[in-house]
């Protein structure tokens, strides 16, 4: 009943090596956060909104575990079809972690954004206080809005096209709510992920011109991968859920299955993205994380400023591209 294909087996173990893996990278990050300069505020925000959305990531990809691949376990079946609180408990965490996490991808973009537009302003507003603000937002708003779901009523539905059980709604009207609640948080973090990303990418077209250090212009460009990555990935689970609205609307609970066992799937790997990309992307960094494990000695890297210094400096550069 569990796990009969290759395809599975493999995505089951790089999904629990992922998440061992981001672990590993948020502790890091929270290391170097700790001992970073008690001055030097701004250069800690990426590091909050990161940890942030990392812890929320983590979170989601325990309780899809749980909901969508665990269930098809005979032994974990049973207890969870006979534990409605637990049941109701992970079925909350599926929207409010992955919703926070939409949130949170958000935040990193528009940071960014407000930083090379306005950057004397975003200096100005953006100090430890906005970024602990905007984190309480990041949690009571995905759960405020669903809360419902820590009372509603779900049942095991078997899905025939791809032979596994899922848990949907037994109120219709529950269905409906969860699908507009998520196709909202992400599609708004889509939208203007990617209007934000757009208009980045032609400020740094501006830069480039102006900007003769090899260094800052792959900092500059790998930003802007990583940006356009996080907003693709939200518009994909985004399109998703249009699909599932659609199905809802036609009365079509098969296909509605199919399409919510995708989703799960591809929320997986939108979180998964996050540590992959920005290990991948920032070689200083990535020296200190190799650091950090044990694996690397630390040739006279200042770990306290590696991923500020990356993301700062490029508000730095527009400034004087700026002034001129």
């Amino acid at each position: 009943m569990f796990y009969d294909n290759w395809q599975d087996i493999l995505f089951f173990a790089f999904e629990h090596f992922t998440i061992l893996f981001y672990v590993s990278v948020l502790i890091c990050m929270m290391n170097l956060t700790y001992k970073s300069k008690k001055g030097d505020e701004s250069s800690n925000h990426f590091y909050w909104h990161f940890t942030m959305n990392g812890v929320f990531d983590i979170l989601y990809i325990f309780v899809n575990s749980y909901m969508a691949e665990y269930i098809q376990i005979n032994v974990f079946f049973q207890w969870i079809n006979t534990n409605d609180w637990a049941r109701k408990i992970f079925m909350f965490g599926l929207g409010a972690f992955i919703s926070a996490s939409f949130v949170g991808n958000l935040y990193i973009v528009a940071s960014r954004f407000i930083s090379m537009h306005f950057p004397i302003y975003y200096h100005r507003i953006w100090k430890r206080r906005t970024v602990l603000i905007l984190l309480v937002l990041q949690v009571i708003v995905p759960f405020g809005a669903n809360y419902h779901m820590l009372f509603a009523k779900s049942t095991a539905k078997y899905i025939n096209e791809t032979g596994r059980y899922l848990y949907q709604m037994s109120d219709p009207t529950i269905s409906w709510r969860n699908t507009y609640i998520l196709l909202s948080f992400s599609a708004i973090s889509s939208i203007l992920g990617l209007i934000f990303s757009v208009i980045n990418i032609i400020k740094f077209k501006s830069i480039l011109s102006n900007q003769q250090n090899r260094k800052e212009i792959k900092k500059i460009l790998f930003y802007v991968v990583y940006s356009v990555i996080l907003s693709i990935g939200v518009f994909t689970y985004a399109t998703l859920y249009t699909l599932r609205l659609y199905y809802l609307v036609v009365s079509n609970s098969e296909a509605r299955g199919v399409v919510t066992t995708y989703i799960n799937y591809s929320g997986v790997v939108v979180t998964f993205v996050h540590p992959y990309a920005v290990l991948f992307m920032h070689s200083i960094f990535r020296q200190s994380y190799l650091h950090f494990l044990g694996v690397k000695k630390n040739n006279s890297v200042n770990g306290t400023t590696i991923m500020a210094k990356s993301f700062v400096r490029s508000d730095k550069v527009t400034r004087s591209v700026n002034i001129g």
